[in-house]
């Protein structure tokens, strides 16, 4: 079985006790693309460096 991104993301943010809105600051996008990313996308929109 393969983990999905989304599925990663929500783990490691309530984990750190984070909500969507805080995890967004953080990386710097909206409440909404984290959301998008959470329902199992296929990945960011957006690359990390």
């Amino acid at each position: 079985m393969q983990i999905k991104f989304g599925e990663n993301l929500r783990k490691l943010r309530m984990m750190n006790e984070l909500t969507q809105e805080k995890l967004a600051e953080v990386f710097g996008v909206s409440p909404q693309a984290i959301s998008l990313n959470a329902k199992n996308s296929n990945g960011c929109s957006r690359r990390v460096r």
